[in-house]
């Protein structure tokens, strides 16, 4: 069925091929399911946050293409200050393992070992690579409140990012969304912010209302399809 729907847009976009070399198109992979809290965690830190330690926090990519794709390299990243002197978040980098070749219209689930009841479904193990991530406090938390993940390449370039806030201004708020993201230990790339990405980089950052309860996942319905907070 993949292969049918490939093969039949295949010349339709041959045909396009020097208009899209024209114009910024959308990314190939993307953020396609973002669990923020997982259920019975609170607004603050608890042991069943994180996307290491005990946390069964996760983050699942989708490639939407028609062809194959190493990710090994790109980065995932988010970070908040609202609590400092805590902040809240941290950098991934995808390792180069055969986990991070997503097949066409596959997915790449980067998590913890109980992020789900069923281990295997996690393609990537955080907590598996210390030397791929940088954190700022015990864990690699995402913000149950107030937050924002963002998807880069192996560059740096942001090409998928997703904010959720109890009102879409809220990416002005600076302690929220304007810090810069870590970078693991010897990496040489900048990470920009989620306010820099929304003023630099148009229509990459998306935007949700806060998830009204815990264990509800931003998705993307269907898979690369429209953000959907499943409240």
């Amino acid at each position: 069925m993949i292969a049918a729907y490939c093969k039949k847009s295949y010349i339709f976009f041959l045909s396009l091929f020097l208009f899209f070399l024209s114009v910024t198109t959308k990314a190939q992979v993307v953020l396609n399911e973002v669990m923020a809290q997982p259920s019975g965690a609170t607004t603050g830190p608890s042991s069943t946050q994180g996307l290491i330690g005990n946390g069964k926090e996760y983050i699942e990519l989708y490639n939407k293409g028609c062809t194959a794709i190493n990710v090994a390299g790109y980065f995932i990243a988010c970070r908040s200050d609202f609590a400092s002197p805590t902040i809240n978040g941290g950098t991934f980098q995808i390792p180069n393992v055969a986990a991070a070749t997503i097949p066409a219209k596959g997915h790449l689930v980067i998590g913890n070992s109980i992020s789900s009841t069923n281990a295997a479904s996690v393609d990537i193990v955080v907590s598996s690579y210390v030397s791929n991530y940088c954190i700022y406090s015990a864990n690699f938390l995402l913000s149950n409140s107030d937050g924002w993940v963002g998807l880069y390449d192996a560059a740096g370039n942001p090409i998928d990012a997703l904010y959720w806030a109890s009102a879409s201004t809220n990416i002005s708020q600076a302690a929220d969304f304007g810090g810069v993201p870590c970078v693991p230990t010897g990496s040489a790339v900048v990470l920009e912010s989620a306010q820099q990405i929304n003023t630099s980089f148009a229509g990459v950052l998306s935007y949700l209302p806060l998830n009204a309860t815990s264990g509800v996942t931003y998705s993307r319905i269907p898979d690369g399809g429209t953000w959907t907070s499943l409240n």
